[in-house]
């Protein structure tokens, strides 16, 4: 092999990672605005044990019949005109080029990943980016997780209490991209550093190997060993405690599901 000769297959793989490190940059500065509010103390931190919450199925029929009545995700065609943000717009990337994604999928089994773990395509990304509070307030009433958890996602970035909570719960109820959002609101604040380290460890650990690609991008500056060990061990009780309160809402542990990683 000549001196300086790079293979295909890694130049490819090379190129691959840089579009994810890309990706998870243009995420972090498009969506989560840089704050210095100190990160407010959430029921996530106690994640030793979590037989004292309360965590209930969505759909469950409990609560208020009127809210209930519909609590499907709205479809292309359904919704109040003029409150739905999704109106008209595509729910899954069915049929959606590649290339336009905006969480990189370079195949149509990875689309079906994104979909699956709560991901917006890049139609879904505007309409939320267009959104007003109304309209996000609706929807999520109507039991749009996706709407439920941008909404939320504000809250966190307005200093919001239970707004982390809220992502934290979205998460094990199949949002990913909750996770993801949570981690990359709080990377730079006061006592975030360590909790948004270990929630992207998490995201990975379900199975979204490209975030390991763009994690030090969502820091100021690096984690030192000590964060990164507390984080890492911090990420182990998170981890465990969303698949305990997955099982409770499901009935049964979520599956392994790793993303599908190239063409």
């Amino acid at each position: 092999m000549a001196s300086g000769y790079m293979p295909r297959r890694l130049v490819v793989w090379l190129g691959a990672a840089l579009v994810s490190l890309i990706a998870a940059a243009w995420l972090a500065f498009a969506y989560f605005k840089p704050s210095s509010a100190p990160l407010a103390q959430q029921p996530i931190a106690d994640v030793g044990d979590t037989s004292s919450q309360n965590v209930t199925a969505p759909n469950d029929g409990g609560g208020d019949d009127e809210q209930n009545a519909d609590s499907r995700p709205p479809s292309v065609d359904r919704g109040v005109a003029g409150l739905d943000p999704f109106r008209g717009v595509p729910r899954t990337r069915r049929g959606l080029a590649l290339e336009a994604d905006p969480f990189v999928a370079e195949s149509p089994a990875e689309q079906e990943w994104l979909d699956r773990h709560g991901y917006p395509n890049q139609m879904e990304w505007d309409a939320l980016r267009r959104a007003t509070l109304s309209e996000l307030e609706v929807a999520a009433k109507r039991g749009d997780l996706m709407a439920e958890v941008w909404l939320a996602g504000k809250g966190v970035n307005a200093g919001d209490v239970d707004a982390s909570q809220v992502l934290f719960d979205a998460g094990a109820r199949g949002s990913t991209f909750a996770l993801e959002l949570l981690s990359g609101s709080i990377a730079n604040r006061p006592q975030g550093r360590e909790l948004s380290y270990a929630l992207s460890r998490v995201v990975e650990m379900r199975g979204n190997s490209r975030i390991a690609l763009g994690r030090e991008a969502l820091f100021s500056t690096p984690l030192s060993v000590e964060e990164r060990l507390r984080a890492e061990a911090l990420a182990l009780r998170l981890h465990r405690s969303l698949q305990a309160q997955a099982q409770q809402i499901r009935g049964v542990p979520p599956p392994p599901d790793p993303r599908p990683f190239g063409g």
